[in-house]
């Protein structure tokens, strides 16, 4: 296990101030090759929607982005409860089939588990992954447990969830508090009209993950520093227990991607 002396060491701070895209680097990499092909895989409530300010900003650059859908966006408690955690694995590898080159897939809160399952699936068509204040699950554990022994985040206070089904949705009175504490009046309004109900299927997966496939590939974390949905310190010790390569700040909410998207932008192609 890493100490966190030497987790310091290797973490490099992004975009200290939300207005600033300054790069704080312990030490300065090589340009990166000038095209890549990111999928952007949403966290939980969510959809590809969320990465709307992401997406033309890496285009831009000459990259190419796919933004997915993860299944149940907007669907019915019933239909909603029938998923498993392979439909949502499925929705990355078919993306990650049809790509003619490894991708560089990013997932962001929730979607940790998703992108680790797919990486389990298909190592050979993924190029790094990338942790977006994500869920970096230790083989065998789940991000139920995590999140539910993360005593610092607010996230409960935001979630209302159906005992019979576990199927979510989130309370529009508490989601700036919760998510987007540094996010515009207008993306507030925006994801409060968006968010949709999710199942409970991924939460409750255990990461089923080698060190034979999924062990094979690069990682790395992208921690944000303000995040009150997972604690600063829980992220902090899942990485301690899954070492990444490489480890990332940016001073943000849960939500970088509305109140910092060039900085997720930094983070995602000089990871």
């Amino acid at each position: 296990m890493k100490t966190e002396r030497t987790q310091q060491r290797r973490r490099e701070i992004l975009a200290l101030g939300v207005a600033g895209a300054t790069l704080a680097f312990s030490g300065c990499a090589a340009p990166r090759a000038p095209t890549e092909h990111f999928v952007l895989v949403h966290g939980q409530w969510h959809g590809a929607w969320c990465w709307s300010k992401v997406v033309p900003l890496l285009e831009a650059q000459g990259h190419r982005v796919t933004a997915i859908d993860l299944p149940g966006r907007g669907g019915a408690a019933q239909d909603l409860a029938k998923l498993t955690p392979a439909d949502y694995v499925a929705a990355v590898t078919r993306v990650l089939d049809a790509a003619p080159e490894p991708v560089v897939l990013v997932g962001h809160s929730l979607g940790g588990g998703t992108v680790s399952l797919a990486g389990e699936a298909r190592p050979d068509k993924i190029k790094r992954l990338v942790y977006l204040t994500a869920f970096l699950v230790p083989p065998g554990k789940t991000m139920g447990s995590i999140a539910m022994s993360d005593k610092q985040a607010l996230t409960a206070k935001a979630v209302r969830r159906d005992a019979q089904t576990g199927v979510s949705s989130l309370d529009p009175a508490f989601v700036r508090e919760v998510f987007y504490q540094d996010c515009s009046d207008a993306d507030v309004a925006m994801a409060s009209r968006m968010v949709t109900a999710e199942s409970g299927a991924m939460g409750r997966a255990p990461m089923l993950v080698t060190p034979e496939r999924y062990g094979r590939i690069k990682r790395v974390y992208v921690e944000c520093l303000q995040d009150r949905a997972i604690s600063l310190s829980v992220q902090r010790s899942m990485v301690a227990a899954m070492p990444c390569e490489k480890v990332l700040a940016l001073n943000t909410s849960h939500s970088p991607f509305f109140s910092h998207p060039s900085g997720v932008v930094q983070a995602l192609t000089s990871s």
